[in-house]
């Protein structure tokens, strides 16, 4: 028998529908101020679902559900305890008669053989296993170092727009290690490249994390454009390095409307019932 844990979250619920996504909790909630807090602020749109519950996994430890309790303009919002930034989670929905009012142990999602679980369209990373996906509670402080906002005006903007992996990978000033990376677009060799075109900001093409289609993956190819996103918010693995980008022309992500949209995956308000 399962018995139900203390969740002091579901007691005393001061969340909020707004921002999306996961935040920290505002002043009141059973929470602090810190970034760093095991507590989360949870609200994920989603109409025409009754009942929605996040799973999450934190660090080292099981798998936990919790129903989030409220429901505003659509959005479903709660306080999640023992969420730490680096948990895995992903949401689901659930009858009514179903819902589980406090968090409790679950089944090992692991280990279910499927994809049971829906990614939150506001997530910040994306955890992939074995076609298992998850999204990760991201920290949300960032070191910008002595990077600031250069304030081109509009009637002196002229914006370059590039595929990130396109635009460095046969640069022949570029180290190879560098090419094809975010790391390589901010190398100074293509910056001076930039520059002396005249550009003063870049529109980089689809930037998010996308699924290549099923036929191209039985073939072993990818879809270079990437283009079928499923986390808008969240960056491909293959773009990243370890190195820091440098400054220079200020840069956007581009994202171009009516090439296709998120998998249903993406989007728990999609199908009540569905599991993808």
């Amino acid at each position: 028998m399962v018995m139900p844990l203390l969740d002091t979250a579901s007691t005393v619920d001061a969340s909020r529908p707004f921002p999306l996504g996961i935040s920290v909790p505002r002043t009141g909630s059973p929470a602090t101020d810190d970034p760093q807090s095991a507590c989360a602020n949870v609200a994920v749109y989603a109409p025409g679902v009754a009942t929605l519950e996040i799973a999450y996994c934190a660090p080292g430890g099981t798998w936990q559900l919790k129903t989030l309790p409220n429901i505003t303009n659509d959005v479903h919002h709660g306080i999640v305890d023992g969420f730490p930034a680096g948990s895995r989670y992903g949401f689901r929905s659930s009858p009514e008669d179903d819902a589980l009012p406090v968090s409790v142990p679950t089944v090992a999602f692991d280990d279910d053989g499927e994809q049971p679980l829906l990614l939150d369209p506001y997530g910040r990373a994306v955890d992939q296993r074995d076609g298992f996906l998850t999204n990760v509670r991201m920290s949300g402080g960032f070191d910008w170092g002595e990077d600031r906002n250069p304030h081109v005006s509009w009637r002196n903007t002229i914006i370059y727009e590039a595929h990130v992996r396109g635009q460095s990978m046969l640069h022949p000033d570029i180290p190879e290690d560098l090419r094809g990376t975010y790391a390589g677009m901010a190398h100074p060799a293509m910056i001076e490249h930039l520059v002396g075109l005249g550009i003063t900001s870049v529109q980089l093409l689809p930037v998010h994390f996308h699924l290549d289609e099923p036929h191209l993956q039985n073939l072993g190819m990818t879809n270079y454009w990437g283009y079928n996103t499923a986390a808008f918010f969240c960056a491909p693995s293959g773009l990243r390095h370890p190195c820091r980008p440098g400054c220079g022309p200020s840069g956007c992500a581009g994202r171009i409307q009516g090439h296709g949209q998120a998998p249903a995956r993406s989007r728990p308000g999609s199908d009540p019932g569905r599991r993808v």
